[in-house]
C-alpha cells in the first residue's frame, strides 16, 4: 500500500472517530501472544488493529504524529493489547523511576482505562499503565493499593518502543458474558519530542479519563457480539418465564405486564440471529442500545409481576 493510500485511510478514520463514539472489535485469538514486548508474534496477525490515535484535548482533534498503533484480541482467559509507538527520537525516550504507581504524565507512556459496566463512572474506572522502561502503575475504582497480576512488557524497532498487555479477566473481577461490551480509553504520553504531547484512541476534549473519551470494546465481531447480547436477553426471560406466568395470573397488572415481557422475548429473538458481517460500528451502537433498553424495560416488568403478585396475596 502507498504511502498515500495510508494517509487517505487515516484521514477517513479520524474522521469516523471524531463524528462518534468509538468502537473496537477484539477477536477471539487462535492461541495468547507471548508478553515479550515483540509484536511479530502470529497471534498479534488475528487482532483487531487501530491503524492511529488522535490529538487529545482538542475540540477539534487530528490524527496525531508520530503514530500509535493498536492491537487488541482476547482468549477465555484474558485480553491482550499490544501498541507500536512511533517514535523518531528513540534515544530521548522518558522513562520513569524503578518505582511501582509512578506517576505516568512523568514518562513516555501508555495507560488504559476501562469500566465493564453499563455506563461510565470516573469513581469506578480500572486504571493501568506501563512505561517505555517496563515501570507499571494501576488503580481500581480509585483504590491505588490496588496490585494487579496483569503482566506487560515493552520492546524496540528502529522506529518505535513497543509495549503489550496481558489483563487476565479474574484479576479485574470481570466475568465475560453474551454481548460484552467494555467502556476503554486509552492515552498515550509522550515525552521524546520537544514538548509533553497526549495522544487519545477517542476524541478526548476534557482529558482521557473521562466519558467523553471512552469508546466501545467489543468481544467478538460485531454482528456476533450484537446476535450474543441478544441471544443472552432472550435466555434471561427464558429461565423466568415459568415463575411469571404463575404470578401474572393473579393479577390483571400482572397479566398487562407478562403479555409486553412476551413481546420483549419475541423481539429479542429476531435479533439473535447474526446480521451481515459487515455491520458498522453505526449498526452496532443502534442495535446494542436496543437491545440495553429491552433489559431495562425487562427488568421493570418483571418486579411489576412480582410485586402485584406479592399484593394480590
Amino acid at each position: 500500500m502507498t504511502r498515500a493510500c495510508c494517509i487517505a485511510l487515516l484521514i477517513l478514520w479520524a474522521a469516523a472517530a471524531c463524528a462518534g463514539p468509538c468502537v473496537v472489535s477484539a477477536p477471539l485469538l487462535p492461541s495468547a501472544p507471548v508478553i515479550d514486548g515483540d509484536l511479530s508474534d502470529p497471534a498479534w496477525r488475528q487482532a483487531g488493529v487501530v491503524p492511529g490515535f488522535v490529538t487529545a484535548r482538542q475540540a477539534d482533534p487530528e490524527i496525531a504524529s508520530p503514530l500509535t498503533t493498536m492491537r487488541v484480541g482476547y482468549t477465555e482467559q484474558a485480553l491482550y493489547l499490544a501498541f507500536e509507538c512511533a517514535e523518531p527520537n528513540l534515544h530521548r525516550l522518558v522513562a520513569a523511576p524503578p518505582e511501582r504507581d509512578y506517576a505516568m504524565n512523568k514518562a513516555d507512556s501508555v495507560s488504559l482505562y476501562f469500566d465493564f459496566a453499563p455506563q461510565w463512572n470516573d469513581e469506578r474506572y480500572i486504571e493501568i499503565a506501563h512505561d517505555c522502561g517496563d515501570v507499571y502503575h494501576d488503580s481500581y475504582a480509585r483504590d491505588h493499593d490496588w496490585t494487579g497480576a496483569w503482566t506487560c512488557k515493552t520492546g524496540r524497532t528502529p522506529d518505535a518502543w513497543t509495549v503489550e498487555f496481558c489483563i487476565p479477566f479474574d484479576d479485574v473481577r470481570a466475568v465475560l458474558a453474551g454481548g460484552d461490551a467494555w467502556w476503554l480509553s486509552i492515552g498515550r504520553n509522550r515525552l521524546a519530542g520537544s514538548g509533553q504531547q497526549v495522544q487519545s484512541w477517542c476524541p478526548s476534549p476534557r482529558g482521557v479519563r473521562t466519558a467523553q473519551a471512552a469508546g466501545r470494546l467489543i468481544f467478538g465481531s460485531l454482528a456476533g457480539n450484537a446476535a450474543a447480547g441478544a441471544v443472552a436477553l432472550a435466555a434471561a426471560i427464558d429461565g423466568d418465564l415459568t415463575l411469571l406466568r404463575d404470578e401474572a395470573a393473579r393479577t390483571d397488572d400482572g397479566r398487562t405486564a407478562l403479555g409486553e415481557i412476551e413481546t420483549i422475548r419475541a423481539q429479542a429473538q429476531t435479533w439473535t440471529a447474526p446480521a451481515d458481517e459487515s455491520m458498522t460500528p453505526e449498526q452496532w451502537q443502534a442495535r446494542h442500545a436496543e437491545i440495553e433498553r429491552a433489559q431495562a424495560r425487562y427488568r421493570d416488568l418483571f418486579w411489576t409481576v412480582r410485586f402485584a403478585a406479592l399484593l394480590e396475596g
